[in-house]
């Protein structure tokens, strides 16, 4: 799966998305470098995401949230 970051939330997390969800992902150190692993996949409604970023502890930045409340409160991917 190719996730499309558009989202840096806060230090160590930011928030993608495919044809098909939201992806929740984490920065993880392997080695010299920084991979960025998906902790969560939500395709329904954003308030299941904030629920899930709060479950994680993610603490997203006011820049973030401000970007965060002019997302469609549905994924459009969810839509036919």
């Amino acid at each position: 799966m190719k996730d499309r970051v558009f989202l840096d939330l806060c230090d160590g997390w930011s928030l993608g998305a495919d044809k098909n969800q939201w992806v929740l992902l984490r920065a993880r150190k392997r080695r010299d470098q920084t991979c960025l692993n998906p902790e969560a996949f939500v395709a329904t409604e954003k308030r299941i995401l904030l629920r899930v970023l709060l479950e994680k502890g993610v603490q997203p930045t006011f820049d973030a949230e401000e970007t965060f409340k002019a997302m469609p409160k549905i994924f459009s991917g969810t839509r036919n």
